[in-house]
């Protein structure tokens, strides 16, 4: 139960047994005098409460990592700029608890959002999704990755239109589903092949990923990086992607 809710009922249980008929013997004139304890007893309770749920609360270990490290770290951060779809579509994004690394050698930016999209269906689901940011530092095609169940972008309203569905290699392909635009099959499977993914799935295990407009973008479950040692695991996939990126003239 809440601090205040046992505040409340403690004072509302005094008020019921000072002013009714619940205890006889004791004079209403004296009511309020019991009425302003109950008062202070709730207020301490209510204070104690409080300061006992703030001190058990773990604390951020994604704003301490990226102090320790000099990234910007940032409580709430506008990032409507951003070209991927769960902030470019939705309405009433807010995007919390970000780390924005974009001035870092290996540029990225990683956090948290939620905000309110239109399906399919015509339903407006509120989503709230764990992200990463990865400028891809040249054009790319616009591959999505999507694993099978209804993930996050499927929930979004994504059109698969004007895509081709690739088999992805190993045992990936039981998870996950790839699509590109039609003649850009070979960098897809490059981009996706099975050491990126073992890496993904280590940073955000069911995850999507889309490619847009010079950016990649891995949603997952919300809260994903606020654990131990979740920074450390998203620069490992950020330089993996700016490494597999970057030999991707070479094919």
């Amino acid at each position: 139960m809440r601090a205040g809710s046992v505040a409340f009922s403690l004072l509302v249980t005094i008020a019921l047994l000072v002013f009714g008929d619940t205890i006889p013997f004791i004079d209403p004139h004296f009511g309020w005098i019991a009425v302003g304890l109950a008062l202070v007893v709730a207020a301490i309770v209510f204070v104690s409460a409080a300061t006992m749920l703030n001190h058990s609360r773990p604390p951020n270990a994604l704003k301490i990592a990226a102090e320790q490290k000099g990234i910007p770290f940032h409580e709430t951060l506008d990032c409507t700029d951003l070209p991927g779809r769960l902030f470019r579509v939705g309405s009433n994004i807010e995007t919390f608890s970000v780390v924005d690394a974009r001035e870092m050698a290996t540029p990225f930016v990683a956090g948290n959002l939620i905000g309110q999209y239109v399906d399919d269906s015509g339903n407006s689901p509120r989503i709230a999704s764990a992200f990463i940011a990865i400028p891809t530092t040249r054009s790319v095609p616009n591959i999505v990755l999507l694993r099978d169940d209804v993930g996050l972008l499927r929930r979004a309203g994504l059109s698969l239109n004007g895509r081709q569905r690739l088999d992805l290699e190993g045992e990936f392909g039981q998870n996950f589903s790839l699509y590109s635009p039609v003649g850009s099959e070979r960098e897809a499977l490059y981009i996706f092949a099975p050491d990126l993914m073992r890496t993904l799935i280590d940073t955000a295990s069911g995850c999507d990923v889309e490619l847009v407009d010079g950016w990649m973008f891995v949603y997952s479950n919300p809260g994903r990086y606020q654990n131990e040692g979740a920074l450390d695991r998203i620069i490992r996939t950020v330089e993996r992607v700016h490494d597999k990126l970057g030999r991707l003239r070479a094919i």
